[in-house]
């Protein structure tokens, strides 16, 4: 019994919680509270609706382009990436072990580098100083700078700008 009781007097409390005025005449604004009202007014058009635009008129003005109407010349290969064969040599690294990055994203700064190195697209180990690596490189970057890091503590790295080959 007591559940009885209790499931109705909770439908009527929710019941009795709904609903609202069905007055559809609006208050004159309060002319305070319209000036610090900052809430965007909502533009009256329904952007669900037709457009009304004739799109055959619009085309016939402007003039539409095709891929037949396109030219390239027969050089162009539409790749975005090109093989290089890069040929490194350390000369301050004759005799010496390092460890050699490519990397493609760098700044001089002072008579030396700031290197992204995550940007590096070769890490590879070396000695005496020399590398011959073929490289697949994008074909915006047209010089890679090449750092090598030598084996001894406290040593400084070595820097070779050097200029990639254009198809």
């Amino acid at each position: 019994m007591n559940k009885l009781l209790t499931t109705i007097c909770i439908s009527l409390v929710l019941s009795a919680c709904g609903g609202g005025s069905t007055d559809n005449t609006n208050p004159a604004p309060n002319p305070a509270s319209a000036e610090t009202d900052s809430t965007p007014q909502v533009p009256s058009v329904n952007p669900y609706e037709q457009s009304t635009l004739d799109y055959s008129k619009l085309q016939a003005e402007e003039q539409v382009n095709q891929t037949a109407q396109i030219n390239v010349s027969p050089e162009f290969a539409f790749q975005t990436s090109r093989s290089v064969n890069l040929s490194i040599d350390f000369a301050e690294a004759y005799e010496r072990k390092g460890t050699v990055l490519v990397c493609t994203d760098y700044s001089a700064v002072d008579n030396a580098y700031k290197v992204d190195y995550d940007s590096c697209l070769v890490r590879m180990l070396v000695d005496n100083g020399r590398l011959e690596h073929q490289l697949q490189i994008l074909n915006r970057h047209t010089t890679v700078l090449a750092v090598m890091w030598f084996a001894e503590p406290g040593s400084k790295p070595a820097y070779q700008e050097i200029v990639v080959p254009t198809i």
